[in-house]
This record gives structure tokens, C-alpha cells and sequence, in this order.
């Protein structure tokens, strides 16, 4: 049985989740500059992605970082520690969401048009984002979706990784054609 959220976007979860806001998922905070100059060291995150290093941690994950400004439509999820810059916020996940889980939950469920603010760098604001509907289920329930996901994006992939061995097949094969015309060794070419 299914019921209505009366949320456009979200639309009808099964009856038996519950519809719940960011804010009762996971807290926001503010990223803050840093030094970004190393080369190795702790990855540094703005709303575009990893873009620097630094010596310390402002988060050791797992947390999933959301656009501030700028790049606001592709969140990003991190396990290892993490320093974020002001353009992005990171989130500590609570302990009755799986972080996987969470991670797909904002990709799949913020209408991130609907909240960016109408400016010419697009924007979010905490307040907006704290109150996002989310349809959530169980814990269980929560890790056997996520064992689908890794089972079916596991097929996904061996389909696209069998995909570009046939391709880079065809491309040898395209050249080794090229050079046996150039050199002469083909011994009829049909004309247009």
C-alpha cells in the first residue's frame, strides 16, 4: 500500500515509511577557507569538488556535501576525513539513516531548482535545505535497498567495462585497417 505525501516531488512512498525533514536526518555546517596548497594530505571540497589538500580534518566522515554556492546540484559523498571551503556544507549524518543510503536520498529527492535561490550564481541556504521532505524507511529496509543498488549498478558496470573493451577492439582494428590501406597492402578499394 502506497500514500500520498501530498509532496510534488517526493509523490507516493510506501504507507508504512515516514516522510521526514532534512533537519531530522542530518545536521548542516559551514565549510571554512584553509590552506589548500598541499599536494597530499587531507582533501579539501568546495561545491565543484576536491580541489586541494590541507593538514587537518574538519570532519572525518562519512558525510555527504552539498553545493552552497555554485555547483548546488551534486552532492558528494566522503568516508575518509574532509575539510570543506565556505562555497560547500557538509553534513553529520544521524545514526538512524545509513550514510549510502543518505547520500542517494539527496540525489535522488532535493528539487535543488525549486530551492536555489534566483541569483546568478545559484545558491542554497541551511534554512532551505533543513526543510526538505525525504520519504525514509527502516534501518533494514534501508540496507536492502542499498544491496540492490550495489547489485544492479555492479551489472551496470560490467556492461559498460565490457562495452569499452569491445570499443577499444574496434579502434585497433580501425587503425590497423588505416595502415594497411596507407601503406598499400589492401589489394582492392571500392570507390564511390
Amino acid at each position: 500500500e502506497f500514500k500520498n505525501t501530498g509532496i510534488d516531488w517526493l509523490g507516493d512512498i510506501p504507507e508504512y515509511w515516514e516522510v521526514r525533514r532534512l533537519k531530522n536526518l542530518a545536521k548542516i555546517h559551514n565549510g571554512f577557507d584553509c590552506d589548500k596548497t598541499l599536494k597530499d594530505g587531507i582533501p579539501v571540497y568546495g561545491s565543484g569538488g576536491l580541489f586541494g589538500y590541507t593538514l587537518e580534518a574538519i570532519y572525518d566522515g562519512p558525510s555527504v556535501l552539498l553545493g552552497r554556492k555554485g555547483t548546488i546540484d551534486k552532492p558528494q559523498f566522503v568516508t575518509q576525513p574532509f575539510w570543506t571551503v565556505d562555497t560547500a556544507f557538509w553534513t553529520k549524518i544521524d545514526k538512524d539513516i545509513v550514510s549510502p543510503f543518505y547520500f542517494y536520498l539527496l540525489c535522488c529527492q532535493i528539487p535543488f531548482s525549486f530551492y536555489s535561490s534566483k541569483t546568478a550564481l545559484p545558491s542554497m541556504t541551511q534554512t532551505d535545505l533543513y526543510q526538505a521532505k525525504f520519504g525514509i524507511p527502516s534501518l533494514e529496509e534501508q540496507e536492502k535497498i542499498l544491496t540492490h543498488i550495489k547489485t544492479e549498478t555492479s551489472k551496470i558496470d560490467q556492461a559498460i567495462s565490457k562495452a569499452e573493451k569491445e570499443i577499444e577492439l574496434i579502434q585497433e582494428y580501425q587503425k590497423a585497417m588505416i595502415a594497411e590501406t596507407v601503406l598499400g597492402k589492401v589489394k582492392k578499394i571500392k570507390t564511390i
